[in-house]
């Protein structure tokens, strides 16, 4: 429910939600339309998995995405993230 304070600052270009271990893929929902995002750092949120990550297929200005020790993601989601981001420097599992 926090990230949808932030869903309005459309204008972000850089977001830590680093060990944010309460944040959830319907948290992701909210920073969907933040499509000016150019870094996004979501490692060690623990909750997040294969389905949040379609929330931000979208951000297409990131350049960089960390995912590192997101332990609910499977090779799989990476693998589609990949796909559809292939401009974006992905760190993570």
């Amino acid at each position: 429910a926090g990230l949808a304070h932030i869903s309005g600052l459309t204008q972000l270009q850089s977001l830590n939600l680093m060990w944010c271990t309460a944040i959830t893929d319907a948290g992701l929902a909210h920073i969907s339309g933040l499509t000016q995002l150019q870094t996004l750092d979501l490692s060690s949120c623990k909750a997040i998995t294969d389905a949040g990550l379609a929330h931000i297929s979208g951000l297409t200005q990131l350049q960089t995405l960390n995912l590192s020790c997101c332990t609910a993601l499977t090779d799989a989601g990476l693998a589609e993230v990949r796909t559809l981001l292939p401009m974006v420097k992905i760190s993570g599992p």
